[in-house]
Parts: C-alpha cells; sequence; structure tokens
C-alpha cells in the first residue's frame, strides 16, 4: 500500500519529495491531514503540505478516479510487458516464416524465368528446323520435277539435297546442352 501511495505521490508532483508514515483511517466523518472529512464510499489521499489531490473529483481531488488509473497502471504494466514479449516472440516466428516463404518464392520464379527461356529456345529451334525442312522438301520436289533421270548431275543433286534433308531431319530440336540433360 505504502508502495501505490509513493508512486502516485511521485506522479502528482514530480518536484515534491518527503518522506514520512501513511495512515489509515477508517471512521467515518474524521478529519484527513488536510482537514477534509472522510467519506468511508470516497477514499482520499492527504498531507498537509504536498497537493495530493485528494477528495473526491467533485472537490477537485483525484480520489477513487486517480488512485484506480495508479492501480490500474500498476497491474496492467506487467501484463502488458509480458505480453509484449509473447507478441515479440511470435513476430519474430512469422517475420522467419515469411522470410523463408520469400526465398521460396524468389527461387520458384527463378526457376520459371529459366523455363520461359529454355522454352522459347526450344521454339525458335523448332520453327528454324520446320522453315528449313519445309524449304529443303520444297527444293527437292522441284529438281525432282525437273529432273531428267538418265542425268548422272541431275541425280547427284536429288541425292545431296535428299541426305541433307536426312540429316536435318535427325537434327534435336533441343539445343546440345539440353539434350544430354
Amino acid at each position: 500500500m505504502i508502495s501505490i501511495l509513493l508512486l502516485f505521490i511521485s506522479a502528482v508532483n514530480m518536484s515534491a519529495t518527503e518522506k514520512g508514515v501513511a495512515s489509515w483511517y477508517g471512521a467515518e466523518n474524521k478529519v484527513s491531514a488536510s482537514g477534509k472529512r472522510l467519506n468511508h464510499k470516497v477514499p482520499a489521499l492527504a498531507h498537509k503540505t504536498l497537493p495530493l489531490g485528494g477528495g473526491t473529483l467533485a472537490a477537485g481531488g483525484g480520489g477513487v478516479a486517480a488512485g484506480t488509473c495508479v492501480l490500474g497502471g500498476i497491474v496492467a504494466a506487467p501484463a502488458l510487458l509480458c505480453a509484449s514479449f509473447v507478441m515479440h516472440s511470435q513476430a519474430e516466428r512469422v517475420e522467419t516464416q515469411t522470410e523463408r516463404y520469400i526465398a521460396k518464392i524468389d527461387e520458384n520464379e527463378a526457376q520459371q524465368w529459366r523455363l520461359c527461356e529454355e522454352t522459347n529456345v526450344f521454339v525458335c529451334r523448332a520453327n528454324e528446323l520446320e522453315e528449313s525442312t519445309l524449304r529443303l522438301e520444297t527444293e527437292l520436289k522441284s529438281v525432282l520435277a525437273a529432273a531428267d533421270p538418265d542425268s548422272e548431275e541431275e541425280a547427284y543433286r536429288v541425292a545431296k539435297i535428299a541426305a541433307a534433308l536426312g540429316q536435318l531431319l535427325e537434327q534435336s530440336v533441343l539445343p546440345k546442352s539440353q539434350a544430354s540433360a
């Protein structure tokens, strides 16, 4: 009780310091040290020289309201402190987990970009092979349609185009670095 009283005194008047004995007045209608009448329904804090603001709120004092505030602060402060430690610990765990998720997302995003690049290379390579195959096929059909079967020179030309077309058809669509993987 005395520690609450001293805390209240220091909260009311920070420049005043005084030591003394705290008293409890229990009987109705007795006079306090400040000269105010005691009322068992309205606790009061009083001092002869320090303006502690005791008495009822209606009389301009702190009374029950001030006592409730001080007591509430004394009770709530440790609870708030403990709760803040618990919440801080939980926040750190959530932050760590969030950082792990972000790292995993970054890793997956990088992998997706690599796959997109590889897919683009694949599509470009497939388009090149298709274009070359169609060009050689068209050339081979044209040479075959106009070729003289008895001419060795034209037969050699047809064989050369057919061989190039065969080599092109054996080409892998994947680049060499990916075909072996």
